[in-house]
């Protein structure tokens, strides 16, 4: 990455370099080609003013006519051109050839000094015929004419401008040529540049990519309950940054469960605890109730066995409510644990088997019991679908306060990710609001006064099954949820 960088840099330099040269060549070689252009004008003003001039001259001593303005208009024109062309030579000399600067400004001294002889003797011309000297402005018009003007000036000036006009168009064809070639440079720099940038673009977003890949990929894993899933991404930048974040996660999380299933561990080993320490107690009392109750039957009076009876009974009582609660307490501790064996349980037939278990009650309450005709099937353990169903329905049957109570178990169809939904109803006074988001908390007492055990169990167990529950009151008490099928490689949610 660095050295394409400096590959960058390195174009971009000599691009700006091939630039500053090219237009630093073109403008000298247009300077050369403005030179010798100038020049040439210059060498035409001259040749054409002195031309004019010496017609003038001619007109005035031959022909008689007053042209002595036209005359001085077309001599001030030379000696303009003149000083022109000394500016020409001057203003952009080739500092390369300082021969050539030397040679132009010879040329132009020596047609100089021609054109002054010349310009003397039509001075001369000019001026005898205002004096009224007609023979000697004759002389010095011939003098001027032939001698100086036909074999010494015009050739020389001629010869100027033969030689500076291929100058020009070769100093032309030279400032087009080095701007072709710096165009051709910076062409080929901008396609190496283009190159190396292409270079970096498609390093950049492969790294991107690659990154990103060993994110998802961690990501997916983690997701998969792979705690030892990690990022290796060792840069110094946005993306090791968020890999280090992201192993740190992972870490805290992996601690997290392991520190949660040694206490699940603890918790259940707690709960087999308590409960075989507490049932040998219990069973002792019960048994002990028993016999003492037979024994004050058979030795004491009527009121006395009356008394004793009513104990017997409370002791009997108790202990069966703390053998429940134990009983509650251990299934808790279990419900969030996977199951040791699956099948694909009949939902119908184990609800039918709960029906016929609580039938006394039922008819005794002139309970209404409406069931879908099909229940469905979903793979998981019996145990667990019996503890869900069997929780939910005893409640709907205990806490149905109505004069003609209705309870519904209803099948509602597959999810679209393939769970399947139930819903448990009764059509009694329903759940107090405040309570609706505290029913499923272990050992929350409400209105009834009971353990708060059961729905806690409900609910740990459907989210073995990567499901959930929600209670809310419509015409009476509503349990909806959903069982998802038990794969071997399901976890526990939350």
């Amino acid at each position: 990455m660095i050295i394409l960088l400096l590959m960058v840099f390195l174009a971009f330099a000599i691009s700006a370099g091939v630039i500053i040269w090219s237009d630093s060549a073109t403008a000298t070689a247009r300077k050369k080609a403005f030179q010798s252009q100038d020049i040439v004008v210059q060498a035409l003003r001259v040749g054409r003013n002195a031309s004019e001039q010496k017609r003038d001259a001619r007109e005035i001593v031959l022909d008689g006519k007053d042209e002595y303005a036209d005359y001085e208009v077309h001599r001030n024109n030379v000696v303009s051109a003149f000083g022109k062309w000394q500016g020409a030579i001057e203003e952009y000399p080739d500092r390369g050839d300082l021969d050539l600067e030397k040679e132009r400004s010879a040329a132009l001294e020596k047609i100089r000094v021609e054109y002054d002889a010349m310009d003397g003797d039509l001075q001369s011309a000019t001026q005898s015929v205002r004096s009224l000297l007609p023979a000697e402005a004759r002389a010095a018009l011939e003098q001027g004419l032939i001698a100086d003007y036909e074999t010494r000036f015009l050739p020389l000036v001629e010869s100027v401008i033969e030689i500076e006009k291929p100058r020009a168009e070769q100093a032309v064809a030279d400032a087009d040529e080095v701007s072709r070639l710096g165009v051709r440079i910076s062409l080929v720099t901008i396609g190496l540049l283009g190159i190396a940038v292409l270079l970096i673009a498609v390093m950049i977003v492969r790294d991107i990519i690659s990154s990103v890949n060993k994110l998802g990929n961690a990501a997916s894993r983690l997701g998969e309950d792979d705690l030892d899933a990690r990022v290796d991404i060792e840069k110094r930048d946005e993306f090791g940054f968020l890999a280090q974040t992201f192993n740190t996660m992972a870490e805290r999380l992996k601690s997290s469960k392991e520190e949660l299933e040694r206490m699940n561990l603890e918790l259940k080993g707690f709960a087999h605890t308590v409960s075989h320490d507490l049932k040998g107690p219990l069973t002792s009392m019960t048994v002990a109730g028993s016999i003492l109750e037979e024994r004050v039957m058979a030795v004491s009076t009527e009121e006395e066995r009356k008394d004793a009876k009513e104990m017997a009974t409370i002791i009997s009582r108790s202990t069966m409510s703390m053998a429940r609660l134990i009983d509650d307490i251990l299934a808790l501790a279990e419900a969030g644990q996977q199951p040791r064996e699956v099948s694909r349980v009949d939902v119908g037939e184990v609800v039918k088997r709960i029906m016929n278990e609580r039938n006394s009650a039922i008819e005794e309450r002139g309970i209404e019991v409406k069931l879908s005709e099909d229940l469905g099937h979903v793979v998981a353990s019996e145990a667990h679908v019996y503890q869900v169903f069997t929780n939910l329905i005893g409640n709907a049957i205990k806490h149905n306060e109505s004069a003609k109570p209705v309870i519904g178990v209803s099948y509602l169809g597959d999810d679209l990710d393939g769970g399947h939904r139930y819903l448990v109803r009764d059509n009694g006074s329903g759940i107090p609001g405040w309570e609706l988001d505290k029913i499923f908390v272990p050992f929350f007492k409400g209105r009834t006064g009971e353990t708060g055990i059961g729905l806690s169990t409900v609910e740990n167990i459907i989210k073995v099954y990567g499901g959930e529950i929600q209670a809310y009151n419509d015409g009476g008490a509503c349990f909806e949820f959903v069982l998802h099928e038990f794969e071997p490689d399901d976890r526990p949610i939350g």
